[in-house]
C-alpha cells in the first residue's frame, strides 16, 4: 500500500464511483465541460460521447482538481457526454502535499489532511458521500477528534507533544 493510499485510509476518504453519469450535451461549439463531483482520481476515468469511448490526451484532457473535461473538438450538437470516474474529498495532489510537508509522520499528514477536509463544506459533503441525511455536525466533530488523535500520535513520535489543534470555524451553522 502506498503512503497516499495509507493516508486516504487513515482519514477515511474512500474514493466513490460515478458510473456513466451524464455530464452535458454538446452544442457544436463548447469544448469544456465540468464533471459534477471532484476532485477526480486519475485511475479509471472513462469519457464517452454518444457511447463512444474517448481517448485521454488525444480526444480530451482533464483537470483532476476542477473536473474540467476539455475536448480537442467540440462535441456535435445534441451529443450526449457521459463519464465513469472516481472522486474523493481530497485530491491525490493534496494528499501528496500533506505527506511532503510531514516527512516521516503519516499521522501528522493525516491531521493536516483532516484539517483540509474541515476547511470546506463541499469537501465535507463529498466526504459524507453526498448524503443529505448525514448529520454534518457529527461528521465534523468526529473528524476533529480523529485529527487530534493523529496529531498526538505524530507529535509523540517526532517532536514535542501538541496540546491543541486549530480547526476552521463552523460554516453555515451546521
Amino acid at each position: 500500500m502506498s503512503d497516499r493510499d495509507e493516508l486516504r485510509r487513515l482519514i477515511q476518504d474512500t474514493p466513490r464511483l460515478e458510473v456513466l453519469k451524464p455530464v452535458a450535451y454538446g452544442d457544436g461549439s463548447a469544448k469544456t465541460f465540468l464533471l459534477l463531483r471532484r476532485p477526480i482520481i486519475a485511475d479509471g476515468l472513462q469519457v464517452f460521447i454518444d457511447g463512444d469511448e474517448q481517448t485521454i490526451d488525444e480526444d480530451y484532457t482533464v483537470n483532476l482538481e476542477t473536473g474540467a473535461l476539455t475536448f480537442a473538438a467540440a462535441p456535435e450538437e445534441g451529443a450526449e457526454i457521459t463519464a465513469t470516474y472516481h472522486f474523493a474529498a481530497l485530491s491525490d495532489a493534496e494528499l501528496d502535499s500533506c505527506l511532503a510537508r510531514n516527512p516521516g509522520s503519516i499521522y501528522l499528514a493525516a491531521a493536516e489532511a483532516i484539517q483540509m477536509l474541515l476547511a470546506g463544506r463541499g469537501r465535507l459533503i463529498n466526504f459524507a458521500k453526498a448524503d443529505s441525511r448525514v448529520d454534518m455536525k457529527a461528521v465534523r466533530d468526529n473528524l476533529m477528534s480523529l485529527a487530534e488523535h493523529y496529531r498526538r500520535l505524530g507529535a509523540s513520535a517526532s517532536g514535542p507533544k501538541v496540546d491543541s489543534f486549530n480547526y476552521p470555524p463552523s460554516q453555515n451553522g451546521d
